[in-house]
């Protein structure tokens, strides 16, 4: 089931990544017709000042504008001679359409960013197809809080965990090539992957970790920008390590005086 919602997560990053591009090109339009208005607003305007001093049906204008003070989001009215100014603001923020319980569309950026505070979207079946629901964070194993890579990698529990898997690689290694019959050259280590060498077993140890490390905060983070889930239980890859490790430690030491 978890390689499905992998497969789908990648689908749909390609298929956001059309709708950016395609989206691109209206951007560029908008931007070059933003410039022009720019451009040719200061030149207007020049011949359609108003003075503040200029009469107005018998009256003048007030000298000084009249200061205008509201709670946010409501309405201001000044009342000058024949005239009223009715000015917004702040207009209310519209509620958000998503609830946890939709099913989105696939490859809509617009609906996926929608996607309010406290809820994320997760890959599920839906008519025998993948489809994103949305559901409440923490709610389920795929519905870990949005986040960043680098808060994914390195905040203190990861940093702390695959710091510690790390350490157990090394001392896994370290009593492997103390072992006297090892330095001896009467055995030799099991697995084929470390070989015979120090050099070799740190950089293939200490690369799967990192390799590990790294697929581990993928899995984590999920999309924030998307308000995709991330995996909950990403803790159990570096303690799933450190039973390997240790084992490997068991058994190096239950060698040692033979």
């Amino acid at each position: 089931m978890w390689l499905s919602e992998l497969r789908y997560r990648f689908l749909q990053i390609r298929i956001q990544t059309r709708t950016h591009l395609k989206g691109g090109i209206v951007k560029i339009r908008i931007i070059l017709i933003l410039g022009l208005v720019l451009v040719a607003t200061p030149l207007f305007a020049q011949d359609s000042l108003v003075k503040l001093d200029e009469k107005v049906e018998g009256g003048t204008l007030p000298s000084e504008m009249p200061n205008l003070l509201a709670e946010p989001g409501t309405a201001l009215r000044s009342v000058y001679p024949m005239r009223t100014i009715t000015i917004d603001l702040l207009p209310t923020k519209p509620t958000s359409l998503v609830h946890e319980g939709d099913w989105l569309k696939g490859g809509e950026e617009e609906e996926m960013r929608a996607v309010p505070e406290g809820l994320i979207s997760v890959a599920r079946k839906k008519d025998k197809h993948m489809a994103w629901h949305v559901e409440r964070i923490n709610s389920c194993a795929m519905c870990g809080a949005p986040m960043t890579l680098r808060h994914a990698m390195f905040d203190k529990k990861a940093s702390a965990l695959w710091g510690a898997r790390a350490a157990f690689m090394i001392a896994d290694i370290e009593v492997t090539y103390h072992l006297p019959c090892f330095e001896n050259g009467t055995c030799r280590d099991q697995n084929p992957l470390f070989g015979h060498t120090r050099l070799q077993s740190y950089s293939v140890g200490l690369g799967l970790t990192a390799i590990s490390w790294l697929c581990d905060g993928y899995l984590r983070k999920g999309s924030l920008k998307y308000r995709i889930g991330g995996y909950r239980n990403w803790w159990i890859i570096p303690v799933l390590g450190y039973g390997a490790s240790v084992i490997g430690i068991t058994s190096n030491l239950s060698k040692w005086h033979r």
